[in-house]
């Protein structure tokens, strides 16, 4: 009997097969993007470097293409979840060495310090199209990157940098690349296949992509050949929902087994007591109102008062405790407050203090210049007014902000939009918006130093916001060793605001009971890991 169990085990670790797909189990975890991190969103890309910046695309390109470090909920990388086995920094702290583990794509060819260089190439390639552009100062922080043997790269930084940040900033976007297969295609071409599934036959993850249906689903088969923690559920799905609502149905009614209940349906949670939950701060997360600085129309968004005002008058209080149900923290600055790792001691203090101060926002206008007429903030004869923008989802937190406004006088009008249109507006320099809700996962950028959003050159700084004082914190933040110059762009952000600043609402992630691995698979950092999940055993 020994014997034949042996055999067996065995003949299914060879085909790369779990012995639960043999125990009655199912082989299918289906769920939905943005797991105890936002409202469920399409996959529109997973073609790396070329693909826009936003979470779902993030989460399927990371099952199908790893980054080479992992940063896990503590904020720590993790040497045993990634693929670099260990990192040598030289004396003048500008060379990094990374030694990679014995690793195989899934066509069985090594993955080499060659994919990585590829992977290095194709972002300076992309410039300005690269999906996190001016994140971690990259592309150009990178003076040099080469192949010093089969599974080592060396990498060279163009200046002076902190060794934590440029561990955490830099290399934890880099990833191995199919070199052998797309060293042929040009970035035009890559643009036009961003989602494509002919372009990521050969994979380095956990999971091969099974198929995609645009803006239904993408569904994922287990990779056999995959290097780390063998998956155990054949296939993994990922189903595109726009609302909530939909969401909670499909959660529900069975369809999904991993789910989150939003903010607004957390009264309706006894509908699901028959499943296990995991309470979620929203991740490292930042929610932002973002403020179009070239518009000509709104240039009072220019004035330091103005926004100063505005920030003072969101009711965050109201909106964490009665529209997030307790679940979020207080917004001080770009930081975010859960876990408190990187809060400057300033920080600490305000957090836990009172941020909503409707009065100080009522003189700081009157300061500016703007006068309150007949109920109506006016100076010079116009009137203070504009649009805010929103996604369904954040179509409640931004009445709230209106009505707070309008409390002062200011003129909102509020319009709802589907995340991707204002995911291209942000994008599109020749549109015209004036201010955009939209949230900030911090990954790959986990040290929260700002390069890339709130410097002036910045791909991801939207709103054209440029101060020359931010630019040089935000450099040395990067540069100077320890944590003191973050701490200094952390407090000149909350008082310059590049952007506003709101909470971000915690999920209440729900799954089903039989389903393990959960809490590995959660990730604050906003990273998937179905390799971690599994059927527990029917006995």
């Amino acid at each position: 009997m020994q014997t034949n169990k042996i055999t067996r085990w065995l003949a299914l670790g060879v085909l790369g097969i779990s012995a639960t797909a043999f125990a009655g189990v199912p082989d299918t975890v289906v769920t939905t993007t943005q797991i105890g991190i936002a409202k469920p969103e399409p996959v529109n890309a997973f073609v790396p470097v070329v693909n826009p910046s936003t979470e779902p695309d993030s989460e399927a390109i990371n099952i199908l293409y790893p980054t080479l470090l992992w940063i896990g909920r503590d904020l720590k990388i993790n040497l045993k979840r990634g693929l670099v086995e260990s990192i040598d920094v030289s004396r003048n702290q500008r060379t990094f060495t990374l030694h990679l583990k014995p690793w195989r794509w899934s066509n069985a060819a090594p993955v080499t310090a060659a994919d990585v260089v590829f992977d290095v190439d194709l972002i300076r390639k992309a410039g300005k199209r690269y999906a996190f552009y001016g994140v971690g100062d990259m592309p150009q922080i990178i003076k040099s990157v080469k192949a010093l043997g089969p599974r080592t790269v060396e990498i060279t930084a163009a200046r002076q940098v902190n060794t934590h940040w440029f561990e955490y900033n830099v290399l934890s976007q880099l990833r191995a690349l199919p070199k052998q297969q797309w060293q042929g295609y040009s970035i035009d071409y890559m643009v036009k296949h961003v989602a494509d599934p002919a372009m990521v036959k050969v994979v380095d993850g956990p999971y091969k992509l099974a198929s995609f249906v645009n803006g239904r689903y993408i569904r994922f088969e287990a990779n056999p050949l995959y290097s780390g923690h063998k998956p155990t559920v054949r296939y993994f799905e990922m189903r595109f929902y726009t609302t909530a609502q939909a969401e909670f149905g499909a959660l529900k009614t069975g369809e999904l087994q991993i789910g989150q209940i939003s903010p607004e349906l957390y009264a309706a949670r006894h509908l699901v007591s028959n499943l296990k939950s995991i309470p979620t701060s929203g991740g490292y997360s930042m929610q932002r109102i973002m403020l179009n600085m070239r518009e000509g129309n709104v240039a009072f968004f220019r004035n330091d008062k103005v926004r100063q005002a505005l920030e003072a008058a969101i009711d965050q209080p109201y909106i964490i405790n009665t529209l997030y149900h307790g679940l979020s923290a207080k917004a001080y600055g770009p930081v975010p407050a859960a876990p408190p790792t990187y809060l400057s001691p300033t920080a600490r203090k305000l957090t836990a203090a009172e941020l909503y101060n409707p009065k100080r926002a009522a003189a700081l206008l009157d300061e500016a210049g703007w006068k309150l007429v007949n109920g109506v903030r006016e100076k010079d004869g116009k009137t203070l007014h504009f649009t805010l923008q929103a996604a369904p989802a954040n179509s409640a937190v931004a009445q709230v902000i209106a009505r707070n406004w309008e409390a002062l006088g200011i003129k909102v009008a509020l319009r709802t939009e589907t995340f991707n249109t204002l995911v291209g507006t942000l994008y599109n320099h020749k549109a015209h918006w004036q201010a955009i809700i939209m949230g900030w996962i911090y990954g790959p950028n986990f040290y929260p130093t700002g390069e890339g959003l709130f410097n002036t050159t910045g791909g991801n700084n939207n709103g054209s916001f440029s101060s020359p004082e931010l630019d040089r914190l935000i450099q040395a933040s990067t540069r100077d060793p320890g944590v003191e110059a973050l701490y200094r762009y952390e407090d000149a952000a909350h008082r310059l605001l590049p952007v506003l600043f709101i909470p971000w609402p915690g999920m209440l992630v729900k799954y089903d009971p039989k389903l393990g691995g959960v809490d590995r698979f959660v990730n604050p950092t906003g990273l998937y890991s179905p390799q971690y999940l599994y059927y527990k055993s029917p006995s």
